[in-house]
């Protein structure tokens, strides 16, 4: 096992910084509540939102009515979006993640740095049709009318400022909103850092149904905390953040009752129909078309059945067709099959030798990148009439879900003779 844990440790080295940024380089979503469905939306493509599910930027959140789900950003720190809420995650520059909220409502915790610096500038931006919010590490809520036209954010720990654009906020020409105070903005401004009902804000953010969103809350004049209605969202995105997009002034801030459900209202959850639980099975397809090739060497064997004419190293290659079967239940684990032809010679050019091998795995997935598999089977020479069993080790790296890579490997391969082999191999694999 000495050299398989050396090029083990030297392929870690040299992929470690590659998957780590593959692995966090973009937000995911971990954790879903309510009974209904939410869409992740990139440009023409629209998929379901499932825990687990990555978060390219430039894409957008979409939550139904009895949904909430929450997406954790590469560095640690999370968002709540509630339900009827249009959430964008727009791109991360320059240590700044920018962020828009269409509509509806949003619950941040942004990790503080540990260096103890105070920073120019905020790491977590938020975008609406009436303000832009800046935070360098604290608790907040923001939340959009149905209508667009007005914003409020409420500052639950820390500090957050808000400012009417960008290079306002930049410049600290914005308005600090300390702990325990809100501020509203409309299309004619920003008010004052004014406090609000820390208590009955709060209650009202808890869900009517255990695990549900969150109803979103508004304070009104005077301090006390309302709750806004929602109303359905439409299927295509609005020019909400477009500065050349005219505004609709002659939309009605509300629509009638009957046609607008009041979002404290719900139904309870034993009246609502049973829905198929969400699991990350989906994402784990059974892959059929998937093929692997490999190089490797063998020390001279010194079984009598077989014989190597110089005495030096053995290489080989080999292509295999790999079929993948995920275990349900069990997220990191799966079997693989493997058939294959070898293709082999020694330092004669007239040793040449063709073989089948055929072995089963079993393959554990480790920090979502990573992999290690233990297998059996066998291997035959159809032109001498000889076979013997094989045990296998593999470790490597896995590709990312979507490409044609599936994995880089290199293995340990020992072939049970008289006199038994070993086998080291380096291989890559491809999916279809």
């Amino acid at each position: 096992m000495g050299p398989l844990l050396a090029a083990f440790l030297f392929l870690v080295q040299a992929i470690s910084p590659v998957s780590q940024a593959a692995q966090s380089r973009v937000p995911v979503i971990i954790s879903f509540g309510g009974t209904g469905t939410a869409q992740i939306k990139q440009g023409a493509l629209e998929r379901e939102a499932q825990v687990g599910s990555k978060v390219e930027y430039g894409s957008i959140i979409q939550t139904g009515p009895e949904t909430t789900v929450t997406v954790q950003y590469p560095d640690g720190s999370l968002v709540a979006i509630d339900a009827e809420t249009r959430f964008e995650i727009q791109e991360r520059r320059g240590g700044v993640q920018s962020n828009a909220l269409h509509v509806g409502q949003a619950r941040g915790s942004i990790i503080k740095l540990k260096t103890g610096a105070v920073l120019k500038k905020p790491r977590f931006m938020i975008r609406t049709r009436a303000a832009i919010m800046g935070v360098r590490g604290t608790e907040f809520v923001i939340a959009v009318d149905p209508s667009g036209l007005s914003t409020q954010v409420h500052t639950l720990e820390g500090l957050v400022d808000v400012a009417a654009d960008e290079s306002a906020l930049l410049s600290g020409g914005g308005v600090s909103i300390p702990s325990g105070q809100f501020i509203e903005a409309t299309e004619s401004g920003l008010s004052s850092a004014q406090p609000f009902d820390r208590s009955g804000f709060e209650q009202s953010l808890k869900p009517p149904i255990a695990g549900g969103p969150a109803q979103m809350a508004f304070t009104a004049p005077g301090g006390a905390t309302v709750l806004k209605k929602s109303v359905p969202l439409p299927s295509a995105a609005p020019a909400l953040l477009d500065s050349t997009a005219p505004l609709d002034t002659r939309r009605e801030p509300e629509d009638p009752p009957k046609e607008i459900p009041q979002r404290g209202l719900q139904t309870p959850a034993a009246d609502q129909p049973e829905k198929p639980a969400k699991t990350p099975e989906k994402n784990r397809p059974i892959r059929l078309l998937s093929f692997q090739g490999a190089f490797f060497f063998m020390s001279p064997t010194k079984d009598g059945n077989r014989k190597n004419g110089t005495g030096e190293l053995i290489r080989a290659a080999a292509l295999s067709w790999d079929p993948e079967l995920p275990i349900p239940l069990l997220p990191f684990l799966s079997v693989r099959g493997h058939a294959g032809v070898v293709l082999a010679r020694d330092g004669s050019l007239y040793n040449r030798f063709l073989m089948r091998e055929f072995q089963a795995f079993g393959t554990l997935k480790l920090l979502d990148r990573f992999f290690a598999e233990v297998g059996v089977g066998h291997v035959a020479w159809p032109r001498r009439e000889f076979s013997a069993g094989l045990v296998s080790m593999n470790v490597g790296f896995l590709g990312g879900a979507g490409g044609a890579f599936s994995r880089m490997f290199i293995g340990r391969t020992e072939t049970i003779t008289q006199a038994p082999e070993e086998t080291f191999r380096l291989g890559f694999g491809i999916s279809f």
